[in-house]
């Protein structure tokens, strides 16, 4: 049996939505979900990789200019997202 979309969503009862949207329901009390802290992306545990590379054998630009971009742009970043 095939489901179009919107049959399926209206398969989806007022507790499946719920369920999505994080609220739990429990003996008639309604409560959101409390969060489990910060997002993955501030929780401060981020480490800047080295290059991955020999910026000295990159031909074109200067080994001083990709290793100071490398030390303040990215590095930079790095500490101020932590």
């Amino acid at each position: 049996m095939q489901l179009t979309r919107r049959e399926a969503l209206t398969v989806i009862t007022g507790a499946g939505i719920a369920a999505l949207a994080g609220v739990h329901t429990t003996q008639g009390e309604t409560t959101m979900a409390e969060p489990s802290g910060p997002p993955p992306a501030y929780r401060g545990d981020h480490q800047p990789t080295p290059l991955p590379f020999d910026p000295a054998k990159l031909p074109g630009l200067s080994e001083k200019l990709l290793r100071s971009h490398h030390e303040n742009n990215y590095t930079g970043a790095v500490k101020r997202l932590n």
